[in-house]
């Protein structure tokens, strides 16, 4: 019996207690350590093959339901409040797992859904519009530049389709996909990692006696009240109050999990909050990966580190997440505003903006990028590659997973 069923046993007979206990103080460390470990404990968190664990193992039970499709069971014992379990279930935590896709790319749909059932995602589809539809149900229009208008335009009518069932469905959240990705075959611990960095950047801090919210980052959610770069380790992050609506905090409205680059705020951003949750060393970083804060490579972290912070200068929207306040407010925007650039143009723009902004966004990202796009066999910052590990899943041959950069 592993120590991590063992800690099961002994917590479930006093669920009582422990839920009164949770509802009191939250969680050490805001996930649930004592339930399902932290995804990147290096005391015991590892397999047999120096991987992670995947937390995923304790809810692993699925049933077929009236639609045949496979569904989390949470086993019996195990109905813990601490929404970090959300992060183990077929939508990674979200409402919803969108997928933009123009509907003649079958190849690229084909190859996405065998992607997410090699990591038990349920897709739906958003299907963007061929440019002869897309022209009139778009604001964008670059005469000068038509071949590009034609890309921005269904790229744009497929983002905000997305959003706008985001809020149509009143989704509490959900998360946004191009349809030409890659991602790590770990991608829940991942998950869990960012979950319990955005808590620690926008969640107030839990057994504090003041009566005002402290954060851990000083400079939010005011940036005004500190100019200072407030880095906090993973491994020693604070406790911060228990999330009522999602797993990765109750305070965003976007985070951007996959880009082409991404900078760092500073002291010269003043708008902007400043902190960062770093974690080093992460084994799911290639050794000689780089992290950007100002537009250039930084040497100032060592090797496979990876830092969660606020966006800053973003560039692609391959892959993000948007909270229903979120939702309602690029929606709003998109409607509101004379567009020249694409969908990602507007959302850096609205995640840049001043705090005074009636357009700002509160949006949290990661370096390395978790999810990139899938190009000539190969994908960047991403090692044990779903796709390029796709044959191994489908003819059963587990054991010696393919890592793209291997130490």
């Amino acid at each position: 019996m592993t120590p991590l069923l063992r800690r099961q046993l002994v917590v479930v007979p006093l669920s009582v207690l422990l839920g009164f206990l949770l509802a009191s103080v939250g969680f050490r460390n805001g996930l649930d350590e004592t339930v399902f470990g932290n995804p990147y404990d290096t005391g015991g968190g590892y397999n047999a093959l120096g991987r992670i664990r995947p937390l995923n193992d304790t809810v692993r039970p699925v049933a077929i339901d009236g639609e045949h499709r496979q569904k989390e069971v949470v086993p019996d014992g195990l109905k813990i409040k601490d929404l970090a379990m959300a992060v183990d279930n077929r939508t990674l935590g979200f409402g919803k797992l969108f997928v933009v896709n123009l509907p003649q790319n079958t190849d690229r749909r084909d190859t996405m859904v065998l992607a997410s059932s090699f990591s038990r995602v349920n897709v739906d589809w958003v299907n963007g519009l061929p440019d002869d539809q897309a022209i009139n149900e778009t604001p964008l229009r670059r005469q000068d530049q038509e071949k590009e208008s034609t890309q921005l335009r269904e790229n744009w009518r497929a983002h905000v389709n997305a959003v706008r069932t985001t809020v149509e469905l009143d989704l509490f959240s959900a998360i946004v996909l191009e349809d030409n990705l890659d991602w790590d075959i770990r991608l829940r611990e991942q998950m869990h990692a960012f979950a319990l960095s955005t808590r620690t950047l926008t969640q107030p801090l839990a057994l504090t006696n003041s009566t005002k919210p402290i954060y851990a980052d000083a400079s939010f959610p005011d940036p005004s009240l500190s100019n200072k770069v407030t880095e906090i380790p993973f491994a020693g992050h604070p406790a911060t109050i228990q999330p009522s609506n999602s797993a990765y905090g109750d305070d965003w409205d976007v985070l951007w999990l996959g880009h082409c680059g991404m900078q760092m705020p500073t002291q010269r951003t003043p708008d902007l909050s400043k902190g960062r949750v770093v974690l080093t060393p992460d084994p799911f970083v290639a050794v000689k990966d780089t992290i950007s804060i100002d537009g250039s490579q930084n040497d100032s972290y060592p090797n496979q580190t990876r830092v969660f912070h606020h966006t800053y200068a973003p560039e692609c929207s391959l892959a993000y997440a948007v909270s229903q306040r979120g939702a309602r407010r690029i929606l709003y925007e998109a409607l509101e505003r004379n567009a020249t650039e694409g969908f990602d143009v507007m959302l850096r723009e609205m995640c840049d903006a001043a705090p005074d902004s009636a357009a700002k966004l509160v949006c949290v990202t990661t370096q390395p990028s978790l999810f990139s796009r899938w190009r000539d066999g190969g994908s960047q910052h991403v090692r044990w590659s779903v796709r390029m590990n796709m044959g191994k899943y489908v003819r059963g041959n587990e054991r010696e997973w393919v890592d793209q950069y291997p130490e």
